[in-house]
């Protein structure tokens, strides 16, 4: 009975290992069993590494340790957005950040997006300001609404032309602070900086009480994605620099990995010959317990899971 338990629960286990085998023969039945995969480093799934070094020369001694975390926290909201899967976003000594994606495609973008972020504001003109005149950049005044208060950024499509644009969000202050601004500055302009920039310089028609706005511009749909990334990411609390940058080809992992297969079931093969020449019985029992031993290890990798190099 103890054998029969044994076998059930090995068999099970080498099945979420590879479920690739039983899903053969459940295909027939619609059935199939679940698939996890191994969580492989860039080493073996190929990828990019970055090492960011921060300037922490005005921060105070005992806000380092925060603002490095608070960095951390920030490139790994952009990396997720970015739709990497499973990056590796970490702490390095002092001041450093490494940060690991595998299967990125487009690493030049990848570091765009990580090292900058816009600076978003909503401005006003002055309450006596005759809007027969020339109007500027350097006319409005800042109402206080900035990036800040952003609650989430996202692509959307003008309902009437289908052109792209980003659709805002604001938290609770910021909502109030929309309401007043849009409520004092009716039939007035109200302009949308982006780093420094007009983008957007719509006539207020109604107080927005739902916290919500859009950006129009001349955006593709790239353009407009990406900066609603970066919009939703979150400004760094310190600055960083690119210091190093290397790319690991997919080819080379696959190359690692067809060959430590072949190691493993080449070594795995000479060991069984020997210990069932050898052991005869008990060279079978110990092979039995190897192997229920290795789909074991493989089970927890798994199911952590452990990141395999």
């Amino acid at each position: 009975m103890k054998v029969l338990i044994l076998t059930i629960i090995f068999l099970l286990l080498v099945f979420f290992v590879y479920p690739q085998l039983p899903n053969k023969w459940l295909a027939s039945f619609d059935l199939k069993f679940p698939e996890k995969p191994f969580h492989l480093g860039l080493d073996l799934l190929g990828g990019a590494q970055l090492v960011y070094q921060a300037d922490l020369k005005n921060i105070p001694k005992n806000e380092q340790e925060n603002s490095m975390e608070g960095a951390r926290d920030v490139i790994e909201r952009r990396v997720n957005l970015f739709g990497v899967a499973e990056p590796v976003v970490q702490l390095s000594g002092n001041d450093r950040l490494i940060v690991e994606m595998p299967q990125v495609k487009d690493v030049g973008e990848a570091i765009q997006l990580i090292g900058e972020t816009p600076f978003l504001e909503f401005k006003e003109l002055p309450l006596g300001f005759n809007l027969s005149q020339e109007i500027s950049a350097e006319s409005f005044i800042s109402t206080g609404l900035s990036g800040k208060q952003l609650k989430r950024a996202y692509l959307s499509f003008d309902p009437n032309t289908n052109l792209p644009m980003v659709s805002l969000e604001f938290n609770d202050e910021g909502t109030e602070l929309l309401s007043k601004v849009s409520n004092r500055n009716l039939g007035r302009p109200l302009a949308i900086f982006l780093d420094g920039q007009p983008i957007s310089i719509p006539i207020v028609q109604d107080e927005i009480t739902n916290g919500q706005a859009v950006i129009n511009g001349q955006f593709t749909i790239n353009d407009a994605r990406d900066l609603a990334i970066r919009l939703s990411a979150g400004a760094l609390p310190v600055p960083i620099k690119l210091i190093s940058q290397q790319i690991v080809g997919p080819s080379l992992g696959k190359a690692s990995i067809d060959q430590s297969l072949k190691a493993g079931i080449y070594g795995l093969a000479a060991l069984v010959l020997f210990m069932i020449i050898f052991y005869r019985g008990y060279g079978l029992i110990a092979v039995f317990a190897l192997l229920f031993y290795t789909v074991s290890v493989l089970t927890i990798f798994k199911f952590l899971p452990v990141t395999l190099t």
